[in-house]
């Protein structure tokens, strides 16, 4: 699983959050990313500078506690 990345003027890669998720464990992850992004990014903001910001160590470590599938 990959968040904050993006194209344009501005590219990045995403970061790796984490890997060998079942289809049902890759589609909850990928909801509480979303959520996580919705409550805690800025009106209009990017993935990519969201992840800027805040650090992807920081998202890692708030959400992958919560993700009894993903070994910590």
């Amino acid at each position: 699983m990959f968040f904050g990345g993006n194209g344009g003027t501005r590219p990045r890669f995403g970061d790796v959050i984490a890997h060998g998720f079942t289809p049902t464990e890759a589609l909850d992850c990928t909801q509480r990313l979303v959520e996580y992004y919705r409550k805690h990014a800025k009106p209009h903001e990017r993935t990519a500078r969201f992840v800027e910001g805040l650090g992807i160590e920081t998202i890692k470590g708030e959400l992958l506690p919560l993700m009894p599938y993903v070994g910590v």
